[in-house]
């Protein structure tokens, strides 16, 4: 189907998502980016919204008992179809729903009489947990997917070629006007940046080892950490994590702890204060907004090489093998050591992040996948 003149597109989001600028996640603020950015269509917009004002300029449909809603979502596997249901006479009549991050919607749609283009936009690394026959089902359901990443669509690849075929990558944009190239000067001290919720996987606790190594060679340096336990947080990781940072400053290291900050208004400025950008999962990653966000601010970074990472970074950072140790100093110790090095990494970063991220070119090829959904 080739799109012409204007048409009713819906944003289906999970119902456990909040429609928020600020506490949505990276799933909310690439809905919210491209429907405020786009001229050519009618959205709605299919989401729990937060009630403090902090919301997108667009139409937004709720459900008015959410918070109902919510608790009994909680209490049954039922949840996602009971979602889709109670929300049917927002998506019936549309041409085009578009399902973030949430497969099982597609099936749910087309179980209760949907006939028009479904496009699931997928952030995670789903499609690798999944077995053929459920990926049978998804394919008979969708009519194109949308991935952040070729990293998530690489399951695809060798397992079920039809819906490989159907499949697409728009990377997730950043805004540039928020995160801007800083006048920082390495001269008086080096600060590393670490961005990130106190979970195993994000390496917090990997990030403090690193740097507690390093600090009797690079007693100028900072390590900054920026982050909190999220929604749900692991207490014994974070108790784990706090420690690590006391018996850091004990032998000298400066560890700065800021918690949870605004996303708009407080990290742009750390990221333009920082030197290097460290980012350290160690599972898995579909594609590293944080990452995007040090690119544009301009920063030197080390990544560990999993999941999108390398697609995110290019030739323009230091990656580093995943969890190990010994590789993550050595390449942190060779930005450290080397100001030019990290001049010029900062700035092809730069100049990648614009080229490939910036939510222009993130719109026009995201209108481009609409011309195309067949």
């Amino acid at each position: 189907m080739t799109l012409a003149g204007k048409s009713n597109i819906v944003f289906l989001l999970p119902y456990e998502a909040n429609f928020h600028s600020a506490y949505g996640g990276a799933v909310v603020q690439w809905v919210g980016e491209v429907v405020r950015r786009s001229k050519g269509h009618d959205y709605t917009v299919i989401a729990r919204r937060l009630n403090d004002g902090g919301v997108f300029d667009k139409p937004l449909s709720n459900w008015a008992s959410r918070a109902i809603f919510k608790n009994y979502c909680r209490r049954t596997a039922l949840g996602g179809f009971m979602w889709c249901l109670l929300n049917i006479r927002h998506w019936r009549r549309q041409s085009i729903v578009i399902i973030e991050n949430r497969l099982e919607y597609s099936v749910f749609l087309r179980m209760l009489g949907f006939r028009g283009r479904i496009l699931v936009h997928i952030h995670n690394d789903i499609f690798a947990n999944l077995d053929d026959r459920y990926l049978c089902r998804i394919n008979e359901s969708v009519d194109s997917i949308i991935a952040c990443s070729n990293s998530v669509l690489r399951p695809l690849r060798d397992r079920h070629t039809d819906l490989f075929r159907k499949s697409s990558v728009i990377y997730n944009g950043v805004d540039g006007k928020i995160f801007k190239r800083s006048n920082r000067t390495d001269s008086d001290r080096l600060i590393i940046l670490f961005v990130g919720r106190l979970e195993e996987n994000k390496g917090a606790l990997l990030m403090v080892k690193v740097y507690s190594q390093i600090i009797k060679s690079f007693a100028n340096t900072e390590l900054h950490i920026v982050g909190d336990g999220g929604r749900n947080p692991d207490h014994k990781y974070i108790s784990t994590v706090t420690a690590a940072v006391e018996e850091c400053r004990s032998r000298g290291g400066k560890v700065v702890c800021h918690g949870y900050v605004s996303h708009d208004s407080v990290l742009p400025s750390l990221y333009a204060m920082a030197s290097i950008f460290c980012f350290c999962s160690i599972k898995s990653e579909a594609f590293p907004m944080v990452v995007v966000e040090a690119m544009i601010s301009e920063l030197c970074v080390v990544a560990s090489s999993i999941g999108g990472v390398e697609e995110a970074v290019g030739n323009t950072g230091l990656l580093f093998a995943s969890g190990d140790v010994q590789d993550f100093t050595r390449k942190l110790v060779m930005a450290l050591d080397d100001p030019r090095l990290r001049l010029r990494m900062a700035k092809s970063a730069r100049e990648r992040a614009i080229q490939l991220f910036s939510w222009s070119t993130i719109n026009e090829q995201f209108e481009n996948a609409l011309g195309h959904v067949d």
